[in-house]
């Protein structure tokens, strides 16, 4: 099975989740995150993959990215969660990140 993976401007090894603060939600330290999904091929180029699901259990959040893998969680409070990755055909991936109100990228 492929694995999924979250890469930013450079394809890494590891699995990565790219979290972009767009701009703080209506409430006080409320943030979206925005990420696409792709995976690393065999080559090490990077590919994404259309239509996967990202999940926030502990929230009960679940979004589905586009065709081009692009994906959008609105109105996150910052704290460490649990991200689920998953689409037909590939292992599925559960990822721990801290999702800070900060503006950037987190790995």
């Amino acid at each position: 099975m492929k694995g999924l993976k979250f890469l930013t401007c450079t394809v890494l090894s590891a699995i990565l989740l790219t979290l972009v603060n767009t701009a703080v939600a209506q409430r006080a330290n409320r943030v979206n995150i925005k990420g696409v999904v792709t995976e690393q091929t065999v080559s090490g180029a990077s590919e994404t993959v259309p239509f996967a699901t990202v999940q926030i259990p502990s929230l009960g959040i679940t979004v589905v990215a586009n065709e081009k893998g692009e994906y959008q969680m609105v109105g996150i409070t910052p704290a460490t969660y649990e991200f689920v990755i998953s689409c037909l055909g590939y292992e599925t991936q559960t990822l721990k990140v801290n999702v800070t109100a900060a503006k950037g990228v987190y790995n």
